[in-house]
């Protein structure tokens, strides 16, 4: 079972301000002023660099760029390079780059 666990970015400057790793802190620190801060989930994997992927982030395959983002509709992560969507495969980490997110662009 993967690590339930998010960053949470102000809104306004964009920047990370702080990671939750539990739901009991999910409540009681966001739920105050979520007007003021974005949310975004760790999908269970790490880069190649061991750095963790969140939801919004963008990554390079050695060929393309992919924006990781949540489907509602099927309940899963996938990764999107311009109007295509593909499923995100759990073996793709290892061989992925972070290489910016969706706030601070690539």
């Amino acid at each position: 079972m993967r690590q339930i666990k998010f960053r949470v970015r102000n809104k306004e400057t964009k920047e990370v301000e702080f990671y939750i790793d539990s739901v009991g802190m999910l409540v009681r620190g966001y739920t105050g002023y979520p007007e003021k801060y974005i949310l975004e989930q760790y999908i269970g994997m790490k880069d190649k660099n061991g750095v963790e992927i969140y939801e919004g982030d963008y990554i390079w395959d050695g060929a393309e760029h992919y924006k990781i983002q949540w489907n509602d509709d099927d309940c899963m992560f996938e990764k999107t390079y311009e109007d295509v969507t593909f499923e995100f495969d759990e073996r793709d980490g290892s061989d992925l780059d972070i290489i910016g997110n969706k706030h601070n662009g690539v």
